[in-house]
């Protein structure tokens, strides 16, 4: 008995041992934490584990753990832990401050839009995170969000990268006079990820796999009135039965992607659809403009449901910042094909909607106030749409229009007899429009023509470019309005070998000098109007001007088949053709601006870039509106990125 006795203490004195080191719950979650501290992250989970056994009706661990997961990037396990903890506490504010910094990890605005209203109702505080959530609405669109998250916190605590999307949704808000007040009116936008592809001097394309767009049936929006659009316009009976059909032997490619990044045009079987905010519509005739007078909303529409590739070119499609509105004007087709489309017609994104925002004679350059948009623009601010007609009206060659958004005026801003009808229109940081005097007399010289509006007086003011017509050309404007430079692309006969950059905003800066790629180097080489124009006077003198169109394929530099700015303008991209050190015809090359260095690019062979019956009429299918490039090449259309090589 004594024996037993002893036994029965011992027992009872080890189970009290035992007891008195067994961990408590938060003990457990403070142990997980100093395992993650030391980056233990095995023990650190196992530790969650088992607080979630000692008591399955807290939810604190599945939040914490989903935390952890997260912070190390495993998205799915953290999505899993994280609804594991509402599931237990539905109205836990840590759990749907996790659940929205789940979303906003993953950049889904659908989801964050969605999580942070229960968020907010359970008391969650985003403040802390509130530059983020500012930057990730302003890179959707969304500027008005984006703006009241920004304006949360010190201007101070920003990134650049953060300042310059605060920038960019002030102005497209409407909010101008914010900018220079916070002090954002000198902050430039910069790509690092770019910035460290390039550095790494191995630069090359990645092709990323995401032009092929695989949408289900409850990824289309289609309202009754787009219904009933569409059968009147063609002969289907059944839209919701030929688009379950259309799915099921269609490939959807991406053809355009909005600088916004929340939205853009792609093609189904040639036929144009439009996404929005990750939903698809089909595009129709609206009855919200005006009345279609000339049947010119019909001929757009039937095209852009058959042929619409053809018309992505070297203007292809301008945007609204915001990402909601976009306009195709291109002055190949406008001007050899001017049966096709007359009239300014914008394209809501949201909705699929085709808007006539008014109508001209279509009867183009053959009788008074007759003509065919050539260009047009949106103003940053989401407020206006500009657009140039071209035709002959009196004295006039070209009228500027301007067409308030939200209204659905149009009004006539000014008449020129200017040959400013192309290729692009671009606003400058105070607001006034830049354009090229593309003047059509041989021996005059083209102007860069800046058109500004005072207390409700347009005016234009043209500073003449440095070389005459006969030799040298513009033929093509882009503008950075982070970079504030434009680039002219130059022509010599048929063919450009050289470019310029210029500042409008400093006194046109660099009107002088032009840029080329060497042939046997690869190089790049500055040289001044007066060089420039030498070097072409002495090939002319032993061949004669009636081969000046010839020049170009003789002279010692690439020829440059197109250019296009990165998005945050700091790089130009060049698509060339030429002999050169490699011994291929084609190239791409990518000239850092701020140094003027230029790179090979690798990955993308040149030659593959489309040349096909596109490729002839638009010599570049290049569109680079985000981090993403769209490429058309030989085979097909592709995106990709730009990365570090090996």
């Amino acid at each position: 008995m004594k024996k037993l006795i002893c036994l029965v203490l011992s027992l009872l004195i080890l189970m009290s041992v035992f007891t008195a080191y067994a961990l408590s719950y938060d003990e457990l979650l403070q142990k997980a934490e100093e395992y993650a501290a030391v980056e233990d992250y095995e023990k650190a989970f196992a530790c969650y584990d088992l607080a979630v056994k000692s008591d399955p009706t807290n939810a604190t661990a599945f939040i914490k753990a989903g935390i952890l997961h997260l912070e190390r990037g495993e998205v799915s396990a953290a999505g899993e832990s994280i609804d594991q903890a509402l599931s237990i506490d539905a109205t836990s504010p840590d759990a749907w401050l996790a659940k929205c910094r789940l979303d906003l990890a993953a950049e889904d605005v659908a989801a964050f839009d969605s999580d942070v209203l229960y968020a907010e109702i359970c008391g969650a505080d985003l403040s802390e995170y509130a530059a983020d959530i500012g930057d990730m609405y302003a890179k959707a669109g969304y500027a008005e969000k984006a703006v009241s998250y920004f304006s949360q916190i010190s201007v101070d605590i920003l990134t650049d990268g953060q300042k310059s999307s605060y920038r960019r949704v002030l102005i497209s808000s409407g909010q101008k006079e914010k900018v220079a007040a916070l002090g954002l009116d000198t902050i430039q936008m910069r790509n690092e990820k770019l910035d460290t592809a390039y550095s790494s001097g191995k630069l090359m394309l990645s092709e990323t796999g995401d032009a092929v767009i695989k949408p289900q049936v409850s990824d289309f929006e289609i309202s009754e009135e787009a219904k009933a659009a569409l059968k009147e316009s063609s002969d289907l009976d059944d839209i919701d039965a030929a688009l379950v059909a259309a799915l099921d032997e269609t490939e959807f490619i991406l053809l355009s992607k909005s600088p916004a990044g929340n939205s853009g045009i792609i093609s189904a079987g040639g036929s144009a659809i439009t996404v929005y905010n990750g939903k698809y519509h089909l595009p129709y005739p609206s009855t919200k403009g005006v009345s279609d007078e000339y049947s010119n909303l019909v001929k757009f529409n039937s095209y852009f449901g058959s042929r619409f590739r053809s018309l992505i070119g070297e203007e292809g499609i301008v945007y609204s910042a915001d990402g909601r509105y976009a306009a195709i004007c291109n002055k190949r087709i406008t001007l050899m094909k001017m049966d096709l489309f007359l009239d300014p017609i914008l394209l809501d994104l949201s909705t699929g909607e085709l808007i006539l925002t008014a109508t001209y004679p279509n009867k183009p350059m053959k009788d008074e106030n007759a003509g065919a948009v050539t260009s047009a623009m949106f103003s940053s601010d989401n407020k206006y749409f500009y657009y140039i007609l071209y035709g002959k009206f009196g004295d006039a060659r070209i009228r500027l229009y301007r067409y308030t958004l939200n209204t659905g005026e149009t009004e006539l801003c000014l008449e020129s007899e200017k040959n400013l009808y192309y290729p692009h229109l671009a606003e400058l940081e105070d607001g006034s429009l830049l354009m090229i005097n593309d003047c059509y007399k041989n021996g005059e010289t083209e102007g860069l023509v800046k058109a500004s509006c005072n207390n409700g007086v347009w005016s234009l003011e043209e500073t003449k470019l440095k070389l005459d017509r006969n030799y040298c050309y513009a033929g093509r404007l882009m503008y950075s309005s982070n970079s504030d430079l434009a680039c002219l692309l130059e022509n010599t006969g048929s063919y450009s070998v050289t470019f310029q950059l210029i500042n409008p905003n400093l006194g046109f800066e660099g009107i002088d000098k032009f840029w080329c790629v060497k042939k046997d180097t690869n190089e790049i080489v500055a040289l001044s109007s007066e060089e420039f124009q030498a070097s072409i006077d002495n090939d002319a003198k032993d061949r004669g001007k009636e081969t000046t169109a010839m020049l170009s394929l003789l002279y010692p530099y690439q020829t440059i088949l197109n250019a296009v700015f990165s998005p945050d303008g700091n790089y130009l991209l060049l698509n060339t053709m030429g002999n050169s050190v490699e011994g291929k015809s084609r190239n791409l090359f990518l000239v850092r601006l701020e140094d003027m260095a230029i790179q090979k690019v690798s990955g993308l062979d040149a030659e593959k870039i489309m040349v096909s019956s596109l490729g002839m009429n638009y010599p570049m299918n290049i569109e680079w509106n985000t981090d993403e490039l769209i490429i058309g090449t030989d085979d097909g259309i592709k995106t990709f990125e730009f990365t570090a090589g090996k």
